[in-house]
């Protein structure tokens, strides 16, 4: 949905790739987990980096880290 209400510009069309696979690979209730947490570690990333200004908010940070570390919190621990 980021994808295309953004118009590919908040999300690139891998992370939709990888995100779709990630759906396969996971039940819904870990899916809906496992995208929270993958955001959630985006923003504490990204939020520093903000605050002491070596990204601004037109920066590009690559999402699909965060992608396979929120499918990894949501398959092992959940």
């Amino acid at each position: 949905i980021l994808y295309f209400t953004t118009k590919g510009k908040g999300i690139g069309f891998g992370d939709v790739k990888l995100s779709f696979f990630i759906g396969v690979f996971l039940n819904l209730d870990k899916l809906w987990f496992g995208i929270f947490y993958s955001y959630l570690l985006g923003f504490l990333y990204v939020l520093p980096l903000l605050f002491l200004k070596k990204k601004s908010l037109k920066s590009e940070v690559p999402f699909g880290p965060f992608l396979v570390l929120g499918t990894f919190i949501a398959y092992f621990l959940i």
